[in-house]
């Protein structure tokens, strides 16, 4: 199919779906299909932007799917296996990858768990410039490191306090790194827990140290498969 109505029609998305044990995998990945007459003038300044590749990213879907099993969510990955949302791939099909798992609960706490297997090139979380962690209107509640399930674990929770319309609006980022400093290189596990009192009435708002309870309940659980 298109990749969308505005854009030109070399640019092409597959898609690939699997059923397996009530859960459906879908898999979308970019190719590009420059063959068509209208381009050779194109294809000429710019080879790449106009090749046809589909075939080889055929190949690499296919077999990126056939290496997608079921899982439940409290099931380990087997071997070394990437864990996904309700399954495993088998993480050498999938080359250089960033990966976001997002939870969002019925009281609006929304938690991501990201990752990715390239370098780590970013300024270490605790050395960050507070006004970039703390935003206009943000304070620090806590930063600092710990041990979870021997993992070094650095954290920093912040509060941010704004009137909009009015109303007092209370926003929560908790922000946490797994084995920064120990990586060899590599992007560390990253958490973020995210939470604001905006759309939620009076009487169903959670306060600071409930939502601190529960950020402590989530992080605590932490740990590294066996197989790593």
């Amino acid at each position: 199919r298109m990749e969308h109505q505005g854009v030109p029609d070399v640019a092409r998305i597959l898609d690939a779906y699997r059923w397996d044990d009530g859960v459906t995998f879908k898999i979308s990945m970019k190719a590009r299909d420059g063959r068509a007459k209208k381009y050779d003038e194109d294809r000429k300044k710019s080879k790449y932007s106009f090749n046809y590749d589909i075939p080889e990213k055929k190949s690499l879907l296919l077999s990126i799917l056939s290496g997608l099993h079921p899982r439940k969510d409290n099931q380990r990955p087997q071997e070394n296996n990437l864990a996904i949302k309700y399954g495993e791939v088998k993480e050498s099909l999938l080359g250089e990858y960033e990966m976001t798992v997002k939870y969002l609960n019925k009281y609006g706490i929304e938690i991501n768990f990201s990752m990715d297997n390239g370098p780590y090139r970013e300024t270490p979380l605790l050395k960050k410039d507070h006004r970039v962690m703390e935003n206009s209107y943000g304070t620090t509640l806590y930063k600092g490191s710990r041990k979870v399930n021997g993992l070094d674990v650095v954290e920093w929770l912040v509060r941010e306090n704004q009137i909009s319309e009015g109303i007092p609006i209370i926003s929560y980022a908790f922000t946490l790194r797994i084995n920064e400093g120990r990586v060899g290189g590599m992007m560390p596990l990253t958490v973020n827990m995210r939470y604001t009192s905006r759309d939620n009435s009076s009487g169903e708002i959670l306060s600071e140290p409930e939502l601190v309870a529960v950020w402590q309940h989530i992080t605590e659980t932490l740990e590294y498969h066996k197989s790593w």
